[in-house]
């Protein structure tokens, strides 16, 4: 792979990150980016999804390049809001984390009086 070519399958890898929410760069055959996307599914997230082993070639320079601006070599490979979240575990323990603070500040909120106090039992 050449060094522009290179560096234009980068720039196009980070402006696919940058201008969307959620992207998972995936593989058909992959247990746990099928876990990933069923996730998304299950609570109405749409992300874009890119097949590695369905874009013939560059498949595997696409997952060189996001090896080279991750670290991680494995799919799945999630980002959110531009932010590399990691592959399945580091993307399921990030929306339970968000989850439980969501959670936390729902109970928070509905257990403040009307005269800004907060009513704990």
């Amino acid at each position: 792979m050449s060094a522009s070519f290179e560096s234009r399958l980068q720039d196009t890898v980070k402006k696919t990150i940058t201008d969307n929410p959620v992207v998972v760069y995936s593989k058909t055959w992959c247990s746990y980016s099928a876990e990933v996307k069923s996730l998304f599914n299950q609570l109405g997230v749409q992300p874009l999804v890119v097949e590695l082993d369905q874009i013939g070639a560059q498949g595997p320079q696409v997952q060189k390049v996001l090896e080279q601006l991750t670290g991680q070599h494995t799919v799945p490979n999630v980002f959110i809001g531009g932010k590399h979240i990691g592959g399945c575990t580091g993307t399921f323990f990030a929306i339970s984390l968000l989850l439980f603070l969501l959670l936390t500040i729902s109970f928070i909120l509905s257990n403040y009086t009307a005269t800004g106090n907060l009513k704990i039992c």
